[in-house]
């Protein structure tokens, strides 16, 4: 994927052997303030994709949809959660003043996230299957 920072490539979660648990492989876009949808981060399945940072909006396509959440610090930037079908016309949202946001995406669809009130954060975006 490119945007005018550079190369961001696609996110993928890699499986732990000894736990279980998920290792994301994922590029630093901590200094990206915009990912837009022409240009979404292709997710590779579900898992937890650590350390993101949401400094505009961020555009993720889930392409075989499932349960989106979004965790974070509020206390440190309020992060609202949308929800797109694979027509990019929204279908949920999640505006909460919790650590944390959930939508359900269909299958090819989009989740976006962005900072409210221009609110910028940390956050760890977790895809589980439907």
């Amino acid at each position: 994927m490119k945007t005018s920072e550079g190369v961001l490539g696609d996110l993928q979660p890699t499986a732990m052997r000894s736990t279980g648990m998920f290792k994301p492989q994922i590029p630093d876009i901590t200094i990206h303030r915009r990912i837009h949808l022409s240009q979404p981060i292709q997710t590779k399945g579900p898992g937890r994709y650590p350390g993101l940072f949401c400094g505009g909006e961020s555009w993720f396509w889930i392409s075989g949809g499932g349960t989106v959440k979004i965790e974070f610090t509020h206390a440190q930037g309020d992060l609202d959660l949308f929800a797109y079908d694979g027509a990019r016309r929204q279908v949920s949202v999640s505006q909460s003043t919790s650590n944390s946001e959930q939508v359900i995406v269909p299958s090819g669809g989009y989740a976006r996230v962005i900072g409210y009130d221009g609110a910028t954060n940390r956050y760890c975006l977790i895809i589980q299957s439907l």
